[in-house]
């Protein structure tokens, strides 16, 4: 097939343009075939570095058979880091750590211990950014409704702040009495601070009634990790922070596996069938509860820049 027209001159005149249509196809063959394999050849380059070998053979196997998707998806969450910025703020945090811990009081560590305790303590000693302490106490919760409330008793008897830190943080019936026991608080003037996660919450059936009972009882909350591209906010969804931990003035803190929400999530799926989540959480005190909270700040930093150097 071919295509013939007259095109203006610049001379005046009109030109006879002649196109045919099978070179314009042999052109744009050409043109994907290179793509495609410059493609392929820049993955087989690229992806394989730093990475598992099972994984970069998963991303390879995608892009080869599945080039527009694979590419896509790789481009979205191929990255295994979170961002620069992200980063260089964890640097600086573990090299204040360190630092600053060089003179910390470990406390007693375990009496007649085997070796490999001993070098595991020399290890993290030496390559960790908080040593490890002794002369701790925890206590191990199973109980889903019993770790609610006890964190919920332990925030009552705050006197100058409360640090809550939780993956998924929600607001519902089994819930109330921990936001309550922080309104409470909020009330008589102790700090409140509250990080959750974003994309955790965001799709949850509770997350604009736990922003505006955060607000409510005027609690500092940021969320960590937010994708809000509209806001020149963004991060790979998938790479979410999942800590659960709770620090009350220094002194006594929870840390686990249990989410700040019902056991069934509020999801109609599990609350149809009968599923609830099981979990565990420990309460301890001693010198470790700084650790937890330098937890707690490091990420407090990271989402808002804010060093809260009078809190431990």
């Amino acid at each position: 097939m071919v295509l013939a027209g007259l095109v203006p001159s610049t001379s005046g005149g009109d030109v006879d343009v002649t196109l045919d249509l099978p070179d314009i196809a042999f052109w744009w063959l050409l043109a994907l075939f290179l793509f495609d394999l410059s493609i392929r050849i820049a993955a087989i380059i690229i992806i394989p570095r730093n990475r598992r070998p099972t994984s970069a053979m998963a991303w390879l196997l995608a892009i080869y058979f599945i080039p527009i998707v694979g590419v896509l998806l790789f481009l979205l969450i191929g990255n295994p880091r979170l961002p620069r910025k992200k980063r260089q703020q964890q640097e600086q945090i573990n090299t204040a750590l360190r630092e600053n811990g060089e003179n910390v009081s470990v406390g007693t560590l375990r009496p007649g211990a085997p070796a490999w305790f001993t070098g595991l303590v020399d290890l993290n000693t030496n390559l960790g950014a908080m040593p490890l302490t002794g002369d701790n106490q925890a206590t191990l919760i199973s109980e889903y409704q019993v770790s609610l409330d006890a964190m919920a008793e332990a925030i009552r008897g705050a006197r100058s702040y409360v640090h809550v830190e939780f993956y998924i943080l929600q607001t519902d019936a089994s819930t109330d009495n921990f936001f309550a026991a922080l309104e409470e608080v909020a009330a008589r003037g102790v700090t409140v601070r509250v990080l959750l996660d974003h994309w955790a919450n965001r799709g949850k059936p509770f997350y604009k009634k736990t922003l505006q009972r955060l607000d409510r009882m005027g609690a500092a909350w940021h969320l960590m990790l937010p994708v809000q591209p509209l806001k020149g906010k963004w991060q790979r969804p998938d790479l979410r922070n999942h800590r659960k931990l709770l620090v009350v003035d220094g002194e006594v803190a929870f840390v686990g596996s249990q989410n700040v929400t019902d056991s069934t999530y509020n999801l109609k799926k599990n609350i149809k069938r009968g599923l609830h989540w099981v979990d565990l959480m420990a309460r301890v005190e001693g010198p470790v509860v700084s650790s937890i909270d330098v937890v707690f700040l490091s990420d407090w930093y990271s989402e808002t820049g804010e060093i809260l150097t009078d809190q431990v």
